[in-house]
């Protein structure tokens, strides 16, 4: 059965997201969200997230781009174990590296022969700045000292209430 992109922009539209057309030939939507704690590399506070429907819907991939660098021969190795280690505690989404060492966070749907409700998609994209805001300090302090340290328990993200909207 597979979903269509108009499906995917009725969601989004329903929760009220600003979002565009990134590439209506590669099936991608891209939209954003404030937070309060990630810095992107251009010193913004806030986090591009991209939506593509793959292999005629029947594929949906949902990420953030360009998150941070790692470079191994001056970043301590303790962020890489940091973000496997966020990997275990937020089991929808992974940690991905480029060989530029670019790392993104993101969320892949299979479909196949069925389909995504209006609850599975948002559950997937509002995981993505969730995890990436609350885990940024984590991150940080890993790559830049080799210290591994958690945010309380009790701020764990839950993706049932969503970030703040772009």
């Amino acid at each position: 059965m597979a979903i269509t992109l108009d499906t995917l922009k009725s969601f989004l539209n329903e929760e009220k997201l600003q979002f565009d057309v990134h590439n209506e030939e590669k099936q991608t939507l891209i939209t954003g969200f404030n937070v309060s704690n990630f810095t992107d590399m251009n010193g913004n506070k806030g986090i591009t997230i991209f939506l593509q429907l793959v292999g005629d819907g029947t594929h949906l991939q949902i990420w953030a781009p360009s998150l941070y660098k790692f470079d191994p021969s001056k970043d301590n190795p303790a962020f890489l174990a940091a973000c496997l280690m966020i990997q275990a505690m937020a089991p929808l989404g992974a940690f991905e590296m480029d060989q530029e060492g670019t790392v993104l966070f993101g969320v892949e749907v299979p479909i196949e022969d069925g389909s995504l409700t209006h609850s599975q998609v948002m559950r997937s994209l509002f995981i993505i700045p969730e995890v990436v805001d609350h885990f940024d300090r984590t991150l940080r302090d890993a790559k830049a000292t080799g210290e591994i340290r958690f945010p309380e328990p009790s701020g764990t993200p839950e993706a049932s209430e969503g970030p703040d909207r772009l």
